[in-house]
C-alpha cells in the first residue's frame, strides 16, 4: 500500500514537472516573440547601422584578444555569427536580439526559482517600467546588453548553488563570472555587489566560502588571463577611454547641484520603478512577507538591490566622474524587482497584480510603437536618427564613380575613416572592400586592408566637400571625387547628407 502510494506521489510530481517545462517553454516563446518582433523592425527600418552595430561590424571581421574601446566577448560573438551567416546588418541585429534574449528569460528563470509562471512572468514583465531595458537595449546598445545578460545568468547560477552545492555549478560559476568581466568592465559593479551580498547573510557565506568556490577562480582566471595579458601590452587601452568617457576627474565635488544632477539622471528609472509599486503594490507589502522572502533565499537580492545602488554612488565621488549614465547601472537595476517582491503577498489584491501587468504590456507595445514612428516617420516624429543615413545610394554613386575610373572591382578597393559609423556603413555597402580606422593622431588602429586602391571618406556636411584640412598632412597626394549626395531615408524635410570622397595613392 505503501509502495503504491510513493508510486502515485511519484507519478504526480513527474507529471507536475511535465507542467512546469511546458510553462516555461510557453514563457520562454513569449520572450523570443518579443524578441523577433524588434528584430524584424529594426530591418524593416533601415539597413545602416547604428554606432554600436558599426563598432561591432568592424570589430566583428577579425578575432582579437581585445579591441580598443570595449572588452573582446560581444565581438567574439558577433565573429562566430558572422562565420555562419556572413558579416552583415543581420548578423549583426540577430546577435544582439539573442542575448536580449538571453537576458530576458535567464531574469525569469531567476523568478521562477521563487514563484509560480504566471507571477514570474508579471515580475519579469516588470523590467519594462526601466527606461534602459524598455528604449535602450532596443534603440543603440549592444555591450551594455551583454553585460547585463551574464549578470542576470551568474545570478541564475548562484541561486542554484545556494540550493544544490554541485561542483559543475560552481565551474559553471566561473565560466559566468569570467565571460561576464569579457562582456563589459562595469560587470565588475555587478561582482562586488553580489560577493557583498553573498558574505551577509548564513547560506550566501556558506556558499560563497565552500572550497568548491576555487573551481569557481580557477575557471574565471582561466578565461580572463588571456585579455587580462593583452590589456598589460596595450597600455589598458580601453580602460582608459572608459575613464575618459564618464569624464573621471572633472567632477566638482564642492557642487552639491553636480552632484545631483548626475545622480538624478542616472537613478531616474529606480526612482520611477519604486514610485509604479508603491501604486499598484503598496497595499501588499507586509513585513511577514518580507521575512518569509529573507527565509527563503530572496534575501540575496534584498542585500544585492541595497549594494548594487550604493556602490556606484560611492564610486561617483571616488573617481570625480562628470558623466555617469543610466546604462552603467544595467548589470544591477534587476534586482531590484526581485527584492520589492519577496515583501509582496502574491496572493492578495490581485486585481492591482493584474492592472500592474497590464502596464507593462502596454509600456512594452508603446515603445513598439514608438519606435516604428520614429523609424518610418522621422518628419512626423521630428527625429532623424543616425539608422536614416542613406549610406546604401551614396555608396552606390561612390562604386559608380570607381568604375568610370577603371576601378570595377570592389575587393581591390580599402576605405579610410576616423569614424567607425562611416567607415563600418560604406564597407558594408561595397561588398569585398576592406577598410583603415583611424585614430585622433590618425595612426591605423583597426585594419583589414592590403588593397592598392584606397578611398578616403568624411561627412562632407560637417567638414566640408573638399578634403579635410586635417587629412591633407597624413594624405598629400589625396585626389577629390565629386561628392556624393542622397535624401536621408524616409525623410524629406533635411538636406540631403553629403558622402566626401577621395583615392589616396
Amino acid at each position: 500500500m505503501q509502495d503504491n502510494n510513493e508510486k502515485r506521489r511519484n507519478v504526480a510530481e513527474s507529471n507536475y514537472n511535465e507542467r512546469l517545462g511546458k510553462q516555461d517553454l510557453a514563457a520562454a516563446a513569449i520572450f523570443f516573440l518579443y524578441c523577433c518582433l524588434y528584430a524584424v523592425l529594426r530591418l524593416s527600418i533601415s539597413s545602416t547601422m547604428e554606432m554600436d552595430e558599426a563598432e561591432q561590424f568592424l570589430n566583428g571581421s577579425f578575432l582579437s584578444l581585445g579591441y580598443a574601446n570595449q572588452p573582446p566577448f560581444y565581438s567574439w560573438l558577433v565573429y562566430g555569427m558572422a562565420k555562419l551567416s556572413g558579416l552583415n546588418i543581420q548578423t549583426i541585429i540577430a546577435t544582439k536580439y539573442i542575448i536580449m534574449f538571453f537576458f530576458y528569460f535567464s531574469f525569469y528563470l531567476i523568478a521562477r526559482s521563487f514563484w509560480n509562471m504566471r507571477a514570474s512572468l508579471l515580475i519579469t514583465g516588470t523590467l519594462f517600467i526601466f527606461p534602459t531595458y524598455a528604449y535602450e537595449f532596443n534603440r543603440d546598445l549592444s555591450h551594455s546588453v551583454l553585460v547585463t545578460a551574464m549578470a542576470s545568468i551568474t545570478c541564475y547560477l548562484f541561486v542554484r548553488l545556494l540550493r544544490r552545492e554541485k561542483t559543475s555549478d560552481y565551474l559553471l560559476l566561473g565560466v559566468s563570472i569570467g565571460l561576464g568581466f569579457l562582456s563589459k568592465y562595469n560587470f565588475a559593479f555587478f561582482l562586488l555587489a553580489l560577493m557583498l551580498a553573498a558574505a551577509s547573510f548564513h547560506e550566501g557565506r556558506r556558499t560563497f566560502f565552500n572550497k568548491k568556490i576555487f573551481l569557481s577562480f580557477a575557471s574565471f582566471v582561466l578565461i580572463v588571463s588571456p585579455h587580462v595579458i593583452w590589456l598589460y601590452q596595450n597600455d589598458y587601452l580601453p580602460f582608459r577611454r572608459a575613464l575618459d568617457k564618464a569624464d573621471a576627474g572633472t567632477l566638482d565635488l564642492s557642487s552639491a547641484r553636480q552632484i545631483l544632477h548626475i545622480v538624478a539622471s542616472s537613478y531616474n528609472g529606480v526612482l520611477a520603478f519604486l514610485v509604479i509599486c508603491l501604486i499598484f503594490l503598496g497595499s501588499s507589502f507586509s513585513r511577514r512577507n518580507l521575512r518569509n522572502g529573507y527565509q527563503s533565499g530572496l534575501r540575496l537580492f534584498h542585500y544585492l538591490s541595497f549594494y548594487g545602488l550604493i556602490i556606484p554612488l560611492l564610486i561617483i565621488p571616488v573617481l570625480k566622474t562628470g558623466h555617469f549614465s543610466e546604462r552603467w547601472l544595467a548589470p544591477l537595476l534587476f534586482s531590484l524587482p526581485l527584492a520589492v517582491f519577496s515583501g509582496v503577498n502574491m496572493l492578495s489584491n490581485n486585481r492591482r497584480f493584474k492592472l500592474l501587468g497590464y502596464l507593462c504590456v502596454f509600456i512594452a507595445v508603446a515603445i513598439l510603437a514608438a519606435r516604428s514612428f520614429i523609424g518610418f516617420f522621422p518628419d512626423l516624429s521630428g527625429k532623424v536618427e543616425r539608422i536614416h543615413t542613406p549610406f546604401r545610394d551614396v555608396s552606390q554613386q561612390l562604386s559608380q564613380e570607381l568604375a568610370v575610373r577603371g576601378i570595377d572591382d570592389l575587393r581591390d578597393i580599402t576605405v579610410i575613416s576616423r569614424s567607425e559609423f562611416l567607415t563600418a556603413n560604406v564597407v558594408a555597402c561595397l561588398p569585398g572592400a576592406k577598410f583603415s580606422l583611424l585614430s585622433r593622431d590618425y595612426r591605423i588602429i583597426k585594419s583589414s586592408s592590403g588593397n592598392k586602391v584606397k578611398v578616403l571618406v568624411w561627412d562632407a556636411v560637417k567638414k566640408g566637400e573638399d578634403v579635410p584640412e586635417k587629412y591633407v598632412p597624413e594624405f598629400p597626394s589625396a585626389v577629390p571625387l565629386r561628392p556624393f549626395k542622397a535624401s536621408y531615408l524616409r525623410s524629406s524635410n533635411l538636406p540631403p547628407f553629403v558622402l566626401g570622397a577621395a583615392l589616396v595613392q
